[in-house]
């Protein structure tokens, strides 16, 4: 038995400018998704489970459709129409939207990554990372499938003390088919952040497959509160509403974009940089309220947002924006310096239930695992709380 995880991500500045070419930069946060593999009571049964958004599913095996699977564990860059549609056929049934996206991300890599005669296994994730927030969760689940699988079919080997850019590019490549099957179209960044952690810096291309996304060598870990603000929003719409607007107001919008795009190089300098930690918090705090203000100009911010950074502010904890679309959604905090509990809780209390906030840290590692002890129950997997909790299962290692 054994668990993996992976980080969600946030974008740190671009929103939106990155539609029009400008460059964006995205880091890790440590939250994660976590997968655990365990026996299953029949070993023709496979298994997925997901408690926090109620998902249940179980397939025998000899009934999966193996016979549309020309190239077992053979990594392409797009998915196989032919096994797509087998799959879309299975789970024809499943109609709640979520649950259908991830099955199908779940077989698609289980029928290319193992065999009919592998043994049953139940396949139960976890998630301190809110789902569906816009921080990357899909991701975070699809690499923890891909790292699962390989590792379970022998394809990769346990993380030793150095990274091996095979196995993260093998993570990388199969998370991103399992992506595929949940958005049709990635970007790639998610799921690259996903796998190695860090920071990366994303440049959308104008024609299919023509993006560019450079990881960072190095990105210090960097204090970070996230606040979600529970609002939904509709991500297309706040794009098209930009796009209305430049198409509107061209000489008052495109310098806007091109301020968004400077703040962007400024800051991928930074990190370039030799600078120290202490340095790199102060600039890209400055950098954080420049973006923020002008992401307000465009009118993507909300009430919400705009409290939590008032808020914020008036308790010196650091600086705010949005990250994402916008809209409602998310807001991170880039703090000064270690911020006691103390203000982490007088920033929650001042913005009540409604908002649910993580102290949680930039930058950090990427896709990991760790071995079960021959003691860990099954049932031990529901009672884990916090990630205090999971770091605790045992020696963790990453790829």
């Amino acid at each position: 038995m054994f668990v993996v995880s992976a980080p969600g991500k946030v974008i740190l500045y671009g929103e939106h400018a990155v539609v029009y070419g400008v460059p964006a930069i995205a880091a890790s946060v440590s939250l994660h998704m976590y997968m655990f593999v365990v026996d299953s009571s029949d070993p023709d049964v496979i298994e997925l489970d997901f408690p926090e958004v109620g998902l249940v599913r179980k397939w025998r095996r000899s009934e999966l459709p193996w016979s549309s699977v020309s190239e077992a564990g053979k990594l392409h860059q797009k998915l196989d129409p032919e096994v797509h549609l087998a799959l879309k056929t299975l789970l024809a049934p499943v109609t709640d939207p979520f649950e259908n996206a991830a099955s199908h991300a779940f077989l698609y890599l289980y029928l290319h990554l193992c065999s009919e005669s592998s043994a049953g296994q139940r396949f139960v994730t976890r998630s301190t990372l809110p789902v569906g927030a816009g921080l990357g969760s899909s991701a975070s689940y699809s690499v923890g499938l891909a790292a699962a699988l390989l590792k379970l079919s022998g394809k990769i080997q346990d993380p030793s003390t150095s990274l091996s850019a095979e196995n993260l590019e093998l993570i990388n490549g199969w998370s991103f088919l399992g992506e595929s099957c949940i958005h049709g179209n990635p970007s790639g960044i998610d799921n690259i952040v996903a796998t190695r952690g860090g920071a990366v810096l994303y440049e959308r291309g104008a024609a299919h497959g023509s993006s560019k996304i450079e990881p960072y060598d190095s990105f210090p870990p960097l204090g970070l509160i996230l606040t979600n603000t529970k609002v939904p929003r509709q991500t297309s719409q706040l794009v098209s509403d930009v796009g209305t607007l430049k198409s509107q107001l061209p000489e008052i919008v495109e310098p806007i974009l091109n301020a968004i795009a400077a703040v962007v190089s400024r800051a991928d300098g930074l990190i370039r940089s030799n600078c120290s930690a202490e340095e790199l918090n102060e600039s890209l705090r400055e950098l954080a309220q420049i973006n923020h203000g002008l992401l307000v100009s465009l009118g993507v911010s909300h009430p919400s947002l705009e409290r939590v950074r008032q808020i914020a502010h008036e308790l010196e904890i650091g600086q705010t924006k949005l990250t994402g679309a916008g809209g409602g959604g998310c807001a991170i905090t880039i703090v000064d310096g270690e911020v006691s509990g103390k203000r982490f809780n007088m920033l929650k209390m001042a913005l009540g239930d409604e908002f649910d906030l993580f102290e949680t840290e930039l930058g950090g590692r990427g896709v990991g695992m760790a071995n079960l002890s021959s003691s860990f129950e099954t049932d031990q997997i529901s009672q884990l709380k916090d990630a205090r909790d999971f770091h605790e299962l045992g020696n963790w290692v990453y790829w």
